[in-house]
């Protein structure tokens, strides 16, 4: 019963959320990829995370934003001129005003203004976006996903060990697009660090190219494995170069499948409102 109320709670939020967003207009380039990370993995993998870091993870667990990509090559060219702004107390003033996005966006050894800076020299500035309209465009893209409950439903939970072939079609079955993992590696043992969403520049959602590694094991551990790692290795995808249309054998909506927008998620987030609300009463 407690599942089914919190399942509920969070529907209603999402739909909350997607109705009071700000509205924002296109990237300048065609397609992007909205990257989240589970920290845990990051930690473990890596070793850069502070013990301020895994402090703060014990209290705000969960799937936090890496970033929004463009394509990034294709964005340079077009963009190749455009100079980076003074951004410095642009970022301070969204810190002091916005302890959401610290939650939501944080970095790995707490200099939080330093990590959104990196991504919006390296990516944002290309989006023709301004900076704030980056970040926010990227917050409301991360919470339209529940996606810890998404994977839960497929029986993907922490603790488990699935194929990258299950992670990804459980992805589509929902969302019903085709993602991209990336899945690093420590001591002969893959963790599930990334989910990555491709999406258009008006926003809504396209399959991401290829295939990639499908028969990779990855691991998705809980905070009491929150340890210092060494130095990982990455076994699946990175930044896509678009234009692959090619179909995976497990893919499960047609090579031209309509992109699911802002509407198509409204109408998706109602029908879970819906079924919760039966299941809550038959059970």
């Amino acid at each position: 019963m407690a599942l089914h109320l919190y399942w509920i709670v969070w529907t209603v939020w999402t739909l909350f959320q997607i109705n009071t967003a700000e509205e924002i207009s296109q990237m300048k380039c065609k397609n992007a990829v909205l990257a989240v990370t589970w920290p845990i993995s990051f930690c473990i993998t890596s070793g850069k995370c502070s013990q301020a870091y895994k402090d703060f993870l014990n209290e705000n667990n969960g799937w936090k934003i890496h970033g929004l990509w463009q394509d990034s090559k294709l964005c340079k060219q077009i963009f190749k001129d455009l100079k980076n702004s003074a951004i410095t107390n642009e970022l301070q003033g969204l810190a002091e005003n916005d302890t959401q996005l610290r939650k939501e966006w944080p970095a790995s050894n707490n200099a939080d203004e330093s990590f959104w800076k990196y991504e919006w020299t390296k990516h944002g500035r290309y989006t023709g976006l301004t900076l704030q309209q980056y970040i926010r465009k990227t917050q409301q893209l991360y919470r339209m996903f529940n996606y810890t409950g998404m994977l839960a439903e497929g029986n993907i939970a922490v603790g488990t060990t699935t194929s990258a072939l299950e992670i990804k079609r459980q992805i589509e079955n929902k969302l019903k697009v085709r993602p991209m993992l990336q899945i690093s590696i420590h001591n002969g043992t893959g963790y599930l660090q990334e989910i990555r969403i491709c999406i258009q520049q008006d926003y809504t959602l396209i399959n991401c190219p290829g295939c990639g590694n499908n028969s990779a094991l990855a691991y998705f551990p809980g905070l009491n494995e929150l340890v210092m790692g060494r130095k990982r290795r990455e076994v699946e995808d990175s930044v896509p170069t678009y234009g692959d249309e090619n179909v995976c054998p497990f893919h499960l909506t047609s090579a031209g499948v309509e992109a699911v927008g802002k509407q198509s998620v409204f109408v998706m987030v109602i029908e879970c409102v819906v079924l919760e609300i039966l299941i809550f009463y038959l059970y």
